[in-house]
């Protein structure tokens, strides 16, 4: 069993870990491309808003996978 959650964690981690080099990728095109550095500042302070969300619900994730919730979709 134990095996399992570490599958589940380690899905939690590689797609946490995706959308952040989407993140990042998409502010270093901005800077690529030209953009004027308040737009890329505005992008960067929205995505680090987005992914202190991801972080948070992927931490709430872990939880439950620890306590044995395979789905918790009764908690949303």
């Amino acid at each position: 069993m134990a095996g399992s959650n570490d599958m589940k964690k380690l899905g939690v981690v590689a797609v946490v870990g995706l959308f952040i080099l989407l993140f990042v990728s998409i502010v270093a095109l901005y800077m690529w491309l030209g953009a004027p550095l308040v737009l890329v500042a505005v992008v960067c302070i929205v995505y680090v808003i987005v992914a202190a969300v991801l972080l948070y619900h992927a931490r709430a994730r872990f939880k439950e996978i620890e306590e044995g919730l395979d789905d918790a979709v009764d908690n949303y």
